[in-house]
């Protein structure tokens, strides 16, 4: 089924070769000429994006916005205007629109702008596909190298694939991975019952959960830092990958550098602890310690426990 675009914009008329542009690539296109037809064509109509001016006259484009969001918040939006201002950028990205472009504009910026937010999510699913069979034979081939550093790139790629998955949940890829999984698990268990006894009297070992606070808290505290230092327990490895970033240093800020601490900014160590076997699943868990000189930044050891 096409696309349908709602086009708002007093000048309309003026944008005839642009609507048959867009028409062109496939788009239905509805127009309204003010803020108050633009309402009603929402209310009686499903849009898969709009197009706003921002300046006209009665019913301003911002005041459009808000009413617009109010009966349909998923409804993207690109705004239109000839002001360069800051502030109303600022009040327009803080509405939540998805785009933003200065007039004039041509019928290509506009085709662009509509392809990105209608065509993202179908062009990002097609690619899933190939780049997951070729992934699938890398992770076979990591699964056979006998290294627990090995088992970490395969963990990892593994909850990253999860999380694609997730977002795209039309692959048929679904009960593939899902096997992959399991006999990644199956392998990684006997992995660890074959090398634990090992590695608890061993240097040569994975970071475990004895080695924290030696290697990644005491060296801070020994320099005379300010550590504050939450232990978080059954938090799996894909969760902290979407928490993590939001403790990490600012890019070129090394941890410990005088930036770092005039900044108050957080330092995080990056591990891999292994705990004991786990017949069910990962019996590792990624774990991270984070310092800082700031009593509102947090400091924190993420466990990931078994999926």
């Amino acid at each position: 089924m096409d696309k349908r675009i709602l086009w708002v914009d007093d000048e309309i008329e003026l944008l005839k070769s642009h609507v048959t542009f867009l028409q062109g690539k496939g788009y239905k296109v509805d127009t309204a000429t003010n803020g108050a037809d633009a309402l009603s064509l929402v209310k009686t109509h499903k849009f898969d994006v709009m197009l706003l001016d921002e300046s006209m006259p009665g019913r301003g484009g911002l005041e459009t916005l808000v009413e617009i969001k109010e009966m349909d918040p998923a409804l993207p939006v690109v705004m239109i205007t000839k002001n360069e201002e800051e502030r109303l950028m600022d009040n327009a990205i803080g509405l939540k629109i998805d785009d933003y472009l200065l007039k004039p504009v041509s019928p290509l910026q506009i085709y662009s702008a509509c392809k990105r937010i209608l065509d993202t999510p179908k062009i990002q699913e097609a690619r899933v596909s190939p780049d997951y069979i070729r992934e699938f034979n890398d992770l076979n081939s990591l699964m056979q190298d006998n290294s627990w550093d090995s088992w970490l790139r395969v963990h990892k790629r593994l909850c990253a694939w999860d999380r694609e998955f997730d977002q795209f949940r039309q692959t048929g890829l679904e009960s593939t991975h899902d096997d992959q999984r399991l006999n990644a698990s199956r392998h990684f268990s006997d992995f660890v019952e074959r090398n634990y006894r090992n590695w608890v009297s061993s240097d040569k070992r994975p970071p475990m959960s004895m080695d924290i606070f030696p290697k990644f808290i005491a060296p801070h505290l020994q320099a005379g830092e300010k550590v504050f230092f939450i232990l978080i327990d059954c938090v799996r490895l894909d969760q902290w990958m979407v928490i993590g970033p939001a403790v990490q240093l600012p890019a070129g800020a090394p941890a410990g550098s005088p930036a770092t601490r005039e900044h108050s900014a957080v330092a995080v160590s990056s591990a891999v602890t292994v705990s004991s076997p786990c017949s069910s699943g990962w019996a590792w868990s990624a774990s991270s310690t984070t310092t800082s000189r700031s009593p509102s930044s947090a400091a924190s050891a993420c466990a990931a426990a078994p999926r």
